[in-house]
Formats: C-alpha cells, sequence, structure tokens
C-alpha cells in the first residue's frame, strides 16, 4: 500500500473528513484478477464509501488516450467489462459494502460517515438545483416546468477573463446555456434515476403529469 496515500487519509480523518476512494476499472490490459485486488486494497483502508468507475474509452471519444490505436486494441470487450463489474459488485458486497448507485458503494453500518449528499440529490433534479464552480463548471437549474442548463467556459484562462468582468450586479460566469424541451427534460430525469438502480413510475407522474410507460413504453 503507497505510504503517502494512507498518511493523506490519516491526515484526512485527523481533520474530521470522511473520506471516498475513486477507482478506475477496465484498463487496458487490465485482468479480472487485478480488478479484485485493487478493491481489495480500498477495503483494507477501511473507508465508508467506495467509487468504482468503468473507463470510458472507444475510438471517436476525443480524448487523448481514445485516439492511441494501441490502447483501444488492449481495452477488453463489452462482455468482458460487464463481466468485470459483476464480479466488482460481488466482491464489495462479499466485503461488507452496499451498491448505493451504479457506481458507489457504502459500507454497510457506517451511517452518516458513508452517505454522500450528492449522490442522493442527483437523482431529484425537481428538487435541488445544481452549481458548477470553476472552469468548465455546469449548473442544471430546474422548476416545475422548464430546465436550463449553463457552462462556464473550460480554458482557465477564459473563465479567469470571464469571472474579471464580473461586479456585483452585472455579468454572468457561463458562455453557454441550454434550456431543455420537455422531452430533454424527461430523459435527463430518467438517467439520474438509473443511476441510482430504480426508477419510481409514480414519482415520474407526480413530475411529468403522465404515465411513465405511455411516454417511455
Amino acid at each position: 500500500m503507497n505510504r503517502k496515500l494512507i498518511e493523506a487519509i490519516d491526515f484526512a480523518r485527523s481533520l474530521g473528513f470522511q473520506v471516498s476512494i475513486d477507482l478506475l476499472c477496465n484498463l487496458p490490459n487490465q485482468t479480472a484478477e487485478e480488478i479484485l485486488a485493487d478493491i481489495q486494497r480500498a477495503v483494507a483502508l477501511d473507508v465508508p464509501h467506495i467509487c468504482v468507475y468503468n473507463l470510458v474509452c472507444y475510438d471517436g471519444l476525443g480524448t487523448e488516450w481514445a485516439k492511441d490505436p494501441e490502447t483501444l486494441i488492449q481495452l477488453p470487450s463489452q462482455e468482458e467489462s460487464r463481466e468485470n463489474m459483476k464480479q466488482v459488485f460481488d466482491e464489495l458486497s462479499r466485503l461488507g459494502y452496499q451498491a448505493v448507485t451504479l457506481t458507489d458503494f457504502q459500507k454497510k453500518g457506517s451511517g452518516e460517515a458513508g452517505r454522500y449528499r450528492y449522490e442522493e440529490d442527483i437523482r431529484e433534479p425537481e428538487n435541488v438545483n445544481w452549481w458548477g464552480i470553476g472552469p468548465g463548471g455546469i449548473s442544471v437549474l430546474w422548476d416545475r416546468h422548464y430546465a436550463v442548463k449553463l457552462e462556464n467556459p473550460r480554458l482557465s484562462s477564459r473563465y479567469i477573463e470571464t469571472m474579471s468582468t464580473i461586479d456585483n450586479n452585472t455579468g454572468v460566469s457561463w458562455e453557454k446555456s441550454c434550456v431543455y424541451a420537455e422531452i430533454e427534460r424527461k430523459l435527463y430525469w430518467l438517467t439520474r434515476q438509473i443511476k441510482g438502480l430504480s426508477i419510481d413510475p409514480e414519482q415520474y407522474h407526480r413530475i411529468f403529469q403522465r404515465p411513465l410507460f405511455d411516454d417511455f413504453g
């Protein structure tokens, strides 16, 4: 186990912070055994919250790592990736963690220490507005009848330039905005629910005044 990692976790705990660990899996040439070994090392740190993300990498994605043909060749197939993620779920369950979302696992019995409000709030856009801070920050604001997405400049230099023009009364931090059409608003809400492992048709009906299965049979 990396000594600096342990020191950082101990320091955060000494300040009263709860600690969460993020892991990437299905990396190029990574085996299922290596993935599970990483899971076991994370659990050994006794943190209340662990996130495990599948590497998003495919031809045409546009990121630097997706432009490398050797990297793409070394990635597991979709079938292998799904099987590896199933093993991640099973192993974390065996080691005392429960799935809160598709990617988030809370240590059983950790109570408030294992809860991360943003993971719960993100599934309730009808109740919680999201404000993005800093370069590339994304805000999503709702009311009963519409939703809007705002995006700050992605380049730090451009963001600093934009922020320098704002005073207490004028100016905005974002440079792009999009008002969701009704179908987009519904899809945004649904994708948030899928991350949380379930969809409540009655809640959908309360928000949109439409039966879920009439809109998405």
